[in-house]
């Protein structure tokens, strides 16, 4: 992003550019997570972790009380939703850098 938009990002007044910019300074934040060391072993270790619970469900499916499976669906849900967050960041980045660079060359 060049200075000329920043500019105009700091001075804009429209809610849905607002909006756009501080949703893109999140998902910067949660992409340089993804592409850190530590990032890669979360998102491995989160896979790891659902893979474990698919075994689970599988082996003990008939002997699992309904609030366990509850709990074991609950928590492998969890868990993608938080690899999908890291992993898909960057491209989500891209959408983002690109829907404001062209609300901005909309003004």
């Amino acid at each position: 992003m060049n200075q000329k938009n920043l500019e105009k990002i700091k001075n804009n007044e429209d809610p849905a550019i607002k909006s756009i910019a501080d949703d893109l300074d999140k998902i910067t934040a949660i992409s340089a997570l993804n592409n850190m060391e530590g990032g890669k072993i979360l998102v491995d270790s989160l896979i790891k972790d659902i893979v474990s619970n698919v075994h689970t469900l599988i082996a003990s499916h008939k002997d699992l009380t309904l609030q366990e499976f509850v709990t074991l669906s609950a928590e492998m849900k969890t868990k993608l939703d938080l690899a999908k967050a890291l992993i898909n960041s960057d491209k989500k980045k891209e959408d983002l850098n690109e829907l404001l660079e062209q609300s901005l060359s909309d003004e």
